[in-house]
């Protein structure tokens, strides 16, 4: 049974929307002369970084489709590359280029680096690079390219999982997960806090944070994947059966998800409530057709991957170039930015992207 991605399109504009909205009133305001507007706005959109955990949730629930829709790891990491490098390419070439000319402050130094350029499209984490040699100061061309490791890491565990037992793959993930979440809040809360009679060296701390955080970045995000591959899983079974298997299995997971926010605030564990919630509604097909009632936002959420590469640095710059222009000191015109982003992204998609798929796949998997 096909999924109806129209509606997901739909939950990657509210993802993407919020993430912009982040970084365009809330995470870079400490930059000097760069947005007009200051701080003014921050407070009301300081958690629209949790848009990426949505994005991880979709991730989950899509990836599991593919894999079911998929032959061999070889046909499922084509289709991946396929879909992920080519924006990616043009995206980096976009940033460098327009950095180049314009950024005259060095607003973003990262993003005039050539070395950046190519770093970012091998999708790699520039922490890697630390591990062998601490003096490397690669990073990534533009900041929001931090979520794709993650979106690696999950591929490459979910296709070795999948096609070595594709019946059992989710009770397989499941299990896995589990454990690095219980290894991971071990590492934190107790290695890392000299907890229990646990005493390393600083040094050896060191290393191990490393490792947590810049390297194994799954760890602290499988949850959201998890949840979204259990939300394609209902979607696709019968609902009679649902009730009966998988609804402890919905409900053990979505406490996993809510009470990973532990003691952060309200605003968090609303926003993440919010997110299942579209999720069981999907999952039990009580919004299958939200797509088609909302084809702007449908067609905006389909092209959300490119906006996501380029609205970050590409915002924060046109912002602060066009700081005298009328309005631009008010909530209205980082609005006109994201508009405008997001039609060059749909028009891109739509004759680029798509065309530029077509003939890739056509070529690799013939």
């Amino acid at each position: 049974m096909r999924i109806r991605v129209n509606t997901l399109d739909v939950f990657r504009f509210i993802a993407i929307l919020l993430v912009a909205l982040y970084h365009y009133f809330f995470r870079w305001t400490e930059l000097p002369n760069v947005y007009p507007y200051g701080n003014q706005y921050a407070r009301w959109f300081n958690h629209g970084n949790l848009g990426v955990q949505f994005f991880f949730m979709i991730s989950g629930f899509v990836i599991y489709y593919t894999l079911e829709n998929t032959n061999s790891r070889k046909e499922f990491f084509i289709k991946r590359w396929v879909r992920l490098f080519p924006s990616m390419l043009v995206a980096s070439l976009l940033t460098y280029l327009l950095f180049i000319c314009f950024d005259t402050q060095h607003i973003k130094p990262e993003s005039h680096s050539f070395s950046n350029l190519l770093y970012s499209l091998t999708f790699l984490e520039p922490g890697l690079l630390n591990v062998f040699d601490s003096s490397i100061t690669w990073t990534y061309l533009s900041g929001s390219y931090w979520s794709l490791w993650p979106e690696i890491q999950f591929y490459v565990l979910a296709a070795l999982l999948f096609f070595y037992n594709k019946e059992k793959f989710l009770r397989n993930f499941t299990m896995f997960s589990f454990l690095v979440i219980i290894a991971n809040q071990f590492i934190e809360k107790v290695v890392l806090k000299d907890r229990f009679g646990m005493h390393l060296p600083e040094l050896a701390k060191a290393e191990l944070g490393h490792l947590t955080s810049r390297v194994f970045t799954l760890m602290h995000y499988i949850q959201y994947f998890l949840f979204g591959s259990l939300m394609y899983r209902i979607y696709q079974t019968d609902k009679r059966v649902v009730t009966k298997q998988w609804f402890f299995y919905a409900a053990g997971i979505l406490a996993i998800v809510i009470l990973w926010a532990g003691k952060m605030e309200w605003q968090v564990k609303f926003l993440l409530l919010f997110f299942v919630g579209l999720f069981y509604l999907l999952s039990f097909r009580k919004i299958d057709g939200l797509g088609d009632a909302v084809p702007v936002l449908t067609k905006q959420g389909a092209s959300s991957y490119f906006f996501y590469l380029i609205h970050e640095h590409l915002g924060i710059l046109l912002i602060s170039k066009t700081a005298t222009f009328p309005f631009a000191d008010t909530m209205l015109y980082p609005i006109l930015v994201i508009i405008l982003l997001g039609i060059l992204s749909v028009q891109y998609t739509k004759f680029i992207e798509k065309r530029f798929s077509k003939f890739l796949l056509a070529k690799f998997l013939k």
